[in-house]
């Protein structure tokens, strides 16, 4: 197969050429002449995934911890899965935990949490957030009286950080916040919002899903506390 990014010297300089073409051929999907805009409702995968999937149904599907080939084979898999990922988060392997989707893993994760939480603990999301780095929050709050509050953006789409600031205390004990907003593609300036977030004694909780595919993730130099993204 031919690679899909070939190094070009400019005047003395070198970058990279992508080949778009190659890339698009890897894709059966792509294919068919449209174009896709449905990146979170249902992202188009490679063949080689494809592949995969169907290789692992024909040859090793079981439920794990059996003493025969085909579940050997399945834990090798999720072995494998979790190398992967945890390479690719910069995390530990230990770390990495899979689900069906940000949204799901979401809620549990914030149940989980909620062990820890009491009536009026506080916890900030922001208006950049998508629904599913909020709405686990709002069902917390409904259940156990916490409270949640907006932190604001500015008319460019940044994040208001002097508004994040003003509404910290010593309630606050989530600081939920996206690495990029899905609906304007604006960053965050991660390490200052976790570094404000562990000074004021809370968690960092980092939504990665829109900037995964587009920029590099070392959940370890980021110092996030939870950091959630989709497999797609």
């Amino acid at each position: 197969m031919e690679p899909a990014c070939q190094p070009v010297a400019f005047g003395g300089m070198s970058t990279i050429a992508f080949d778009v073409e190659a890339v698009r051929g890897r894709f059966s999907a792509l294919q068919g002449g449209f174009a896709f805009f449905d990146g979170p409702g249902g992202t188009q995968v490679p063949d080689s995934v494809i592949e995969a999937v169907s290789a692992y149904f024909r040859d090793s599907n079981a439920n794990v911890g059996g003493p025969y080939d085909t579940s050997r084979r399945t834990e090798a898999v999720i072995a494998q899965a979790r190398l992967a990922a945890a390479s690719f988060l910069g995390a530990e392997v230990e770390e990495i935990a899979f689900g069906q989707n940000m949204t799901t893993l979401n809620f549990a994760l914030t149940r989980a949490a909620a062990r820890e939480l009491g009536a009026g603990d506080e916890v900030l999301v922001t208006r950049l957030d998508h629904d599913a780095n909020v709405s686990p929050w709002l069902e917390l709050a409904h259940d156990l009286d916490l409270v949640v509050r907006f932190v604001d953006i500015r008319d460019d789409t940044m994040l208001d950080i002097d508004d994040l600031e003003r509404q910290l205390s010593e309630r606050t004990k989530v600081v939920a916040f996206p690495l990029a907003s899905n609906a304007v593609g604006t960053l965050t300036d991660a390490d200052r919002l976790v570094g404000l977030a562990h000074a004021a004694g809370a968690l960092a909780w980092a939504d990665a899903v829109h900037f995964a595919p587009h920029g590099p993730i070392d959940v370890q130099e980021l110092v996030v506390d939870v950091l959630i993204c989709s497999p797609y």
